[in-house]
């Protein structure tokens, strides 16, 4: 992305799209056109190719030039990342959770991320999806009982085995390693949406009491100003009041949500616009309101799910979207090559990357004495 704003008093756009074109955005010129030699009327639809350096664009305000454009074709796979953050919200339509007056936060993080609008959860009630997004498999579970304690393969053990860490952060948790029932009263940690507890021990799939850690764990890591600090794979859940479970209506429990993510989640989520960090926010719920029946394989338990973060392109994407899609993402954008449960015959999300092609854009300022503004576009 770049900006610039000097005397023309111009903000400039810019990024690569899939099919190789130079996308510029400002407030005196709208263009879309080829960079991929040789140019044709119709566009170019094949691979980016080494260019040297070409004008691609001349206007009345600014001129781009591209430079050493290297070949690539990320779009069609997954970005390894260094880190992922997923969180988690309660039981409410995706339609109400986005057009929810008091959504303001989540509704920028959808409008400059990627939204799935035919994003589906599994089941109902909540501790099946929680489950489900975790190991691939409900495990028999079709209720909020708990305690449970499974010895399956599970995506925080399988991060383990190649030397990285999973580790769940719920608020209200009194202590790390917890394995109460609750916290805290009725608003506060429920057992029911943590799904890593249910791991946690001595054995093949288990899991350390360590990686089983409350909030202020993951608040200690941000106050540092360093995500970096983060485990490869971040579960925040919030208590049932900021997760809009116990809200009193719809537009409450959206609102509620949204403002805890801004409040708490909004340094990571600058953290992750920068590309470089190669990092990823996802904001989903657990199910829906039951409004809409059970999934049925294509329509049902409809949801809010929002990628974002620098290496995410920015729009509405109607392909069908699960947990298990969602949960086969964050397996291969981690590196892991293999998949539990569902997840093994569930395809990864992959239309929603930008290109991460290593290129240098010039951009002059017409009619200005200054040297060119190059800027390296590392994520675009």
């Amino acid at each position: 992305t770049l900006s610039y704003n000097k005397e023309t008093n111009v903000n400039v756009r810019a990024y690569l799209n899939p099919i190789g074109h130079f996308i510029f955005d400002n407030t005196l010129v709208r263009s879309s056109l080829p960079i991929s030699p040789p140019a044709s009327s119709g566009g170019c639809s094949t691979t980016i190719t080494s260019i040297g350096s070409t004008t691609i664009f001349s206007g009345s305000s600014v001129t781009l030039s591209a430079t050493n454009i290297s070949s690539g074709t990320s779009v069609n796979t997954v970005p390894q990342f260094d880190h992922i953050l997923i969180v988690l919200g309660e039981n409410r339509l995706g339609t109400t959770v986005y057009n929810a007056p008091g959504s303001t936060y989540i509704r920028f993080l959808a409008d400059n991320g990627a939204r799935f609008t035919n994003s589906h959860a599994l089941s109902h009630p909540s501790q099946p999806n929680y489950l489900q997004l975790f190991s691939g498999f409900n495990q028999g579970v079709t209720d909020d009982s708990t305690p449970h304690t499974f010895t399956t393969p599970n995506i925080a053990k399988s991060l383990e085995n190649i030397g990285k860490t999973c580790k769940i952060f719920s608020e209200d948790m009194p202590n790390s390693g917890y394995t109460g029932a609750s916290f805290g009263g009725s608003d506060g940690y429920w057992r029911k949406h943590n799904p890593l507890v249910n791991w946690q021990g001595v054995g093949t799939n288990q899991v350390p009491s360590s990686t089983n850690e409350t909030f202020s764990a993951y608040t200690s890591i941000a106050n540092t100003g360093s995500y970096s600090g983060l485990p490869a794979l971040s579960w925040v859940i919030p208590n049932q009041f900021n997760d809009g479970h116990n809200a009193s209506s719809n537009n409450a429990a959206a609102a509620q949500y949204s403002s805890w993510i801004g409040a708490n989640l909004s340094g990571y989520a600058n953290y992750c616009s920068n590309p470089s960090n190669r990092s990823l926010l996802i904001v989903t719920y657990d199910e829906d309101d039951s409004s809409t029946g059970n999934f049925n394989g294509t329509t049902g338990n409809n949801i809010l799910t929002v990628f974002y973060g620098g290496l995410v392109s920015t729009g509405t994407f109607s392909n069908l979207v699960t947990h298990y899609n969602v949960l086969r993402t964050m397996e291969d954008g981690l590196g892991l090559t293999t998949h539990v449960g569902a997840s093994v015959s569930n395809t990864p999300i992959t239309n929603v990357w930008r290109n991460t092609l290593g290129s240098s854009i010039t951009w002059s300022p017409n009619g200005e004495t200054l040297n060119p503004l190059v800027v390296t576009a590392s994520g675009v």
